[in-house]
Parts: structure tokens; sequence; C-alpha cells
């Protein structure tokens, strides 16, 4: 009766234990599980980001070739500005010097004729005009640069971002992919001992299986069909 008792506390015992283990097993694999959820979440987060990326890029090709049109154009602009800016400080020094002119100014003398031609380029309405276009153009182009700049600007952060987003799934990967490896060999552990098990299984039942064939009043549940029956239980 000890023995049997004993077999019994212990068979208890190993399944109180079991079922805690399994319990365990269960939480470890239901929280690695929700982890790998939550990963695969951000990952698909993030590719939908680099695909993002992907057609900012494309578009961003698109536009090169306008945008080199366009700083073709603002350079022969600014090459015409110069020349523009050039003649207006040669009229502003002409006009000076005509300032300065008095009566007791030296080399005064008569210029014959240059009374008769009219020489000028237009009318004083239209160098107001053409004047104010310069601003406007002017001013037109300066936004122009800093909505560059800025789409620039912009670019370059998007770029960083996307950069450090790209670093994050990496570790990520890693991390998971070291997860999963964890996880295949506690599964090969696990796989094993299930297999020595059974190979201590089956020599227990053939063991068993032999010791039926006892004759007569030797077919007893002696000490040795106790332990027998126990290993059985226990594994």
């Amino acid at each position: 009766m000890y023995i049997i008792t004993d077999a019994e506390e212990k068979v208890q015992s190993g399944q109180h234990n079991t079922s805690r283990r399994l319990g365990e097993r269960i939480n470890d694999v239901s929280f690695w599980r929700n982890e790998l959820i939550s990963k695969l979440k951000r990952l698909l987060q993030e590719i939908e980001r680099l695909q993002d990326c992907s057609v900012l890029n494309k578009a961003i090709k698109d536009i090169e070739s306008s945008l080199h049109i366009a700083e073709e154009c603002l350079y022969h602009r600014e090459t015409r500005k110069e020349l523009d800016l050039k003649n207006k400080e040669s009229a502003l020094e002409i006009d000076r010097m005509c300032h300065q002119l008095n009566n007791y100014s030296h080399s005064l003398k008569y210029y014959t004729g240059t009374q008769k031609y009219d020489t000028c380029f237009m009318e004083q309405d239209t160098w107001i005009q053409a004047v104010n276009q310069i601003v406007k153009e002017s001013q037109t182009e300066r936004k122009l640069w800093d909505a560059w700049n800025n789409t620039n600007n912009a670019l370059a952060r998007r770029s960083s971002e996307l950069l450090e987003a790209k670093n994050e799934l990496q570790q990520y990967l890693q991390m998971i992919q070291q997860e999963i490896f964890d996880v295949e060999k506690n599964l090969k552990l696990i796989y094993k001992a299930i297999t020595d098990k059974n190979y201590i299984l089956k020599v227990a039942y053939a063991r068993l299986e032999t010791r039926i064939y006892r004759p007569d009043i030797e077919l007893c549940h002696d000490y040795v069909h106790t332990r027998f029956v126990l290993m059985h239980l226990l594994l």
C-alpha cells in the first residue's frame, strides 16, 4: 500500500508540475506570438513608408529634367540682371556727372548736332514698366528659389527618417530571427526528450508484456511489477 500511495503522490506531483510548466509555456508562447504580431505590423507600416519613399524618389527623378531647365532659365535671367545692373550703374554715373556740371565747370563747349537726334531707347513710362517687371520677376524667382530650398530640406529630412526606420527594421528583423531560432531550438530539444522517453516507455511495455507469461503464483504484483507500472505512469 505504501508503494501505491507513494506512486500516486508522485504521479499527482508530476501531473501538477507538468500542468504548471504547460501553463508557463503557453504564457511564454502567447507573449512571443503577440510580440511577433506587433513587430509584424510595424514591419508592414515601415514597408508602406519605404514604398512611399520609392514613389518620392521616382517623382524626384521625373522633375529633375524640369528642374534642370528651370536652373538654366534662372542662370540666364541672373546674367541678364547683371547686365541690366551694370547698365543702371553706368547711367547713374553719367547722371551724377551731369548733375555736377555748372557754369564754372571746365571743358564746357558746344556739341553741335546732338539736339537734332533722339538717341533714347525708350520712353519714361516704358522704362518704369520695364523696371517694375524686373522687380516682379525677381520676387517671383526668389519665391521659387525658397520653395525649391524648402522642398530639398523636406526631402532630406524624409530621407533621414527613412534611413532611421530602415535601421530599426534591421534590428527588429535580427531580433525576430534570433527569437525564431531559439523557439526552433527549444522545439528540437522537446522533440528529442519525447523521443528518448518513447524508447524508455517501449522497454517498460516490453518488460510488462514479457512478465505476463510468468507461471502460476509467480504472476503476482511484486516490487518489480509495481516499479514498471509506476514508471509507465510517470512517463
